[in-house]
């Protein structure tokens, strides 16, 4: 499989080479931009998103595209805490709206502000 990278972030798996670069175009100047949650079976991660109100929530420095809602947003000075932060968030209203669980699509490698270093998350 082919993974768009942009400063080190993947952006999706595109198709085509022009599919690639319309993703590449498509997030309007922004500083790093991730294709965040894997489709469920089923349904389009993106809708769930924008049906449960998510287009454009920002925590600190993190945003949901307002754009392309399933892709998290660094404006420049978001923490891994606010970026992990915003994810659960889109996880959490998109369950209580549509009753449907998000699976993250990007590797989240690191530790928790919590401490807690099993499995992987946000850096």
């Amino acid at each position: 499989d082919t993974v768009v990278w942009h400063r080190g972030l993947g952006l999706g798996k595109p198709k085509t080479r022009a599919e690639a670069l319309r993703m590449l175009r498509g997030m309007g100047g922004k500083k790093h931009a991730v294709y965040t949650f894997a489709n469920p079976p089923g349904h389009r991660a993106w809708e769930l998103i924008d049906r449960a109100g998510c287009r454009g929530l920002t925590i600190g420095g993190a945003q949901m595209s307002d754009k392309h809602c399933n892709f998290m947003l660094n404006l420049g000075n978001a923490t891994a805490a606010e970026l992990e932060a915003l994810g659960e968030e889109v996880r959490r209203r998109v369950l209580e709206h549509s009753g449907v669980e998000l699976s993250w699509e990007i590797k989240r490698i690191g530790v928790t502000a919590g401490g807690n270093s099993e499995g992987e998350y946000m850096i």
